[in-house]
């Protein structure tokens, strides 16, 4: 079958292989983390940000920050709607199908949310994504900062050298690289197209990665209007969680003896995401989003 991408722009072969895109709002610190990823991946990549009414905007703030010279780095800002799932879904679709008419592959994830290798190192995960088809989904991981072992994150450094804990999580399993068009369901969590898992990448999610972080991003979310449609269907529970919680969640990780490492756990995980992947009634596919597993440790895979 021709390729549609060749046949709409010939000339494309001498784009940048790889587009990151991303949706955020008042993001500064992570949004800095995702492009030094995404620049370790590939250094000729591009980047582009849906600016969700960032006060000042995300532009602004990475103005004068170091390292963004020569980076092929693009924003698009949008009013303050309020917040929805579903809205984001259909942003990030519509967005990623016409960046795919550009590129070879489109990474689309939330700008906490960073593509790494487990088990192959950072040059090896171009030349992987290169070789998959279609929709594929990385596995998701949940960082924790472990308070009493780990200094507070700092997006400039390499987050192997910084974090080495956390969980498997099935909801952050998402299906976020495209070479193949396709339409995300809310949070980005299914896909209209079936997909493939790649145990060899990973999508750290970074919701937890630093707990003084944390507990200040959900109090900024808070502040957020929502979308009657968003408050109606519950979604968003994690960020209106009150601080004492999210405090409680960090002092989990403290009190493990023992942890596996993340081998141990893997087998186990994938199983449950291939038995419960499906297509849902509304035509998208997916797997059972609320699996974690416990506590393991990550280092010796990630980015190795």
């Amino acid at each position: 079958m021709a390729d549609f991408r060749l046949e709409f722009w010939p000339a494309r072969s001498r784009q940048a292989p790889i587009a990151f895109l991303t949706m955020a709002r008042d993001e500064t610190i992570l949004l800095e983390a995702w492009v030094k990823n995404g620049l370790r991946i590939c250094p000729e990549a591009a980047f582009y940000v849906i600016d969700h009414a960032s006060s000042p905007s995300l532009s602004e703030s990475l103005a004068n920050s170091p390292g963004y010279n020569g980076v092929n780095l693009n924003f698009v800002s949008i009013p303050p709607v309020p917040f929805d799932d579903d809205f984001k879904a259909m942003a990030m679709s519509g967005f990623a199908k016409m960046l795919l008419h550009c590129y070879d592959i489109v990474v689309a994830t939330d700008c906490d949310e960073l593509l790494v290798g487990l088990g192959i190192g950072a040059d090896e995960v171009l030349p992987k994504l290169q070789s998959l088809d279609g929709i594929t989904a990385p596995i998701g991981f949940e960082i924790v900062q472990h308070t009493e072992k780990e200094a507070p994150f700092d997006p400039s450094q390499d987050i192997e050298l910084q974090r080495g804990y956390g969980f498997f999580a099935s909801g952050y399993t998402k299906p976020v690289i495209w070479k193949a068009r396709s339409e995300f369901g809310a949070g980005l969590h299914r896909s209209r197209e079936d997909f493939a898992y790649e145990t060899s990448l990973g999508l750290l999610h970074l919701r937890s990665v630093d707990q003084e972080m944390s507990l200040e991003r959900a109090a900024q979310r808070r502040q957020y209007e929502l979308s009657v449609g968003q408050v109606d269907q519950g979604r968003g529970g994690n960020w209106l969680n009150p601080q004492e919680k999210k405090a409680d969640f960090f002092a989990g990780l403290r009190s493990v003896d023992v942890i596996p490492t993340f081998n141990d756990l893997l087998e186990g995980f994938y199983g449950e995401l291939t038995e419960t992947h499906h297509k849902n009634g509304g035509g998208f596919w997916g797997h059972n989003i609320n699996r974690r597993s416990n506590y393991c440790d990550i280092s010796s895979v990630l980015y190795v």
